[in-house]
């Protein structure tokens, strides 16, 4: 018996593929970037064909120069390794977007970054 996709993995799969559509002008495609109190990236937001895409590095360890990880340089490196549809129902997802920066994990509203994006915002820093 065959499994059907989740609503996550297939909303994943089309970011991914528009993400992947802007090909290297992705920044040019940056319309809201979302930093903490120190500089750190958290999540960016990019316009695509199929809507704004969130897109964030999640992490569950640290990067430190003691943080000795047995795999080649950069080889375990993805962009963006959370990517999600900013626009979805309700229904079809929880308003929970996750995202990390050196300071430690963090979480963010959907409707909290579709309002920023409404707002005009291109920069948005966090505490």
């Amino acid at each position: 018996m065959a499994t059907r996709p989740s609503a996550r993995s297939t909303r994943e799969s089309r970011a991914r593929a528009a993400l992947s559509e802007l090909g290297s002008g992705l920044r040019t495609h940056l319309v809201l970037h979302v930093d903490c109190a120190s500089s750190h990236h958290l999540a960016r937001v990019y316009a695509t064909s199929i809507g704004p895409v969130y897109a964030s590095v999640t992490r569950a360890r640290s990067h430190g120069d003691r943080d000795f990880v047995d795999v080649g340089h950069h080889a375990d490196r993805d962009p963006h390794p959370f990517v999600d549809l900013l626009d979805v129902s309700a229904t079809e997802a929880d308003d929970v977007l996750p995202a990390w920066c050196d300071c430690g994990a963090r979480t963010f509203s959907r409707a909290a970054v579709a309002g920023w994006l409404r707002d005009g915002e291109r920069r948005v820093v966090v505490d």
